[in-house]
């Protein structure tokens, strides 16, 4: 029996500025493409769940240049929050990793999306198990930091963007709760061009990694892709 849970608000009502956080599972056997039947035969359990994470769009500042005059004006696409939980179905272990469309995740929003799932699932995800990421885009309001320096520029603390960043974070990661079903993990690897591109370079030159027998163009082209695969071809996620 699982406590109550906390009730979510909406992303989709925060439209304007109010007042002025490496997926490794212990004992997890990862294979190489084309080898998900091995993957499946070692009984895992995962799930996939996706939320909106917007916040405010508008008369928000915004987080990642750190200028007093990029000030959000209205939206272009939402901001989503996509989680994964993957269990050993032999011994219990789990793990939950949210990726966010955010600049940054910062200790305030990891201990408040903890205290949602401690709230609705007891000590079944805990600092030890959940990791979440941002995808560092420049185009997301910012003010939901619990640092002065990270909300300078946009004037202090949003508790609106706030909320509706842990809310979006908890909520993806309940749906991926409510979608275990057994799947396997493939890990692939391979070599993508024609994709980035080097801000740096003179930095990178010298490191002995950039040689050109490594790094032809000074750049990173190896690719790493774990897919989640089950029964039937709707299971399979990227």
């Amino acid at each position: 029996m699982t406590a109550e849970r906390p009730p979510l608000r909406s992303r989709r009502t925060v439209l304007k500025a109010g007042a002025v956080t490496g997926l490794g599972l212990a004992g997890a056997h990862l294979v190489s493409a084309g080898s998900a039947s091995a993957a499946e035969d070692g009984g895992y359990l995962v799930g996939r769940g996706i939320s909106d994470a917007t916040g405010e769009v508008a008369e928000v500042g915004m987080m990642g240049y750190g200028r007093f005059d990029q000030q959000a004006a209205g939206l272009h696409t939402r901001l989503r929050a996509r989680a994964f939980v993957v269990v050993e179905q032999a011994s219990g272990r789990r793990v939950l990793l949210i990726v966010a469309d955010s600049p940054m995740i910062f200790d305030s929003v990891h201990r408040a999306v903890l205290r949602r799932l401690r709230q609705a699932y007891g000590d079944l995800y805990t600092a030890r198990n959940v990791l979440i990421s941002a995808t560092h885009t420049h185009a997301g309001p910012g003010g939901y930091s619990h640092h002065l320096l990270y909300n300078t520029t946009t004037f202090g603390f949003h508790r609106a963007t706030f909320e509706a960043v842990a809310d979006g974070l908890f909520e993806a990661a309940r749906h991926a709760h409510e979608d275990l079903a057994p799947s396997g993990l493939v890990l692939s690897h391979g070599t993508l061009t024609g994709v980035s591109a080097n801000r740096s370079r003179w930095g990178l030159a010298p490191d002995p990694q950039a040689r050109p027998e490594h790094q032809p163009h000074r750049l990173d082209t190896h690719n790493t892709q774990r897919r989640v695969g089950g029964e039937g071809p709707t299971r399979w996620v990227i």
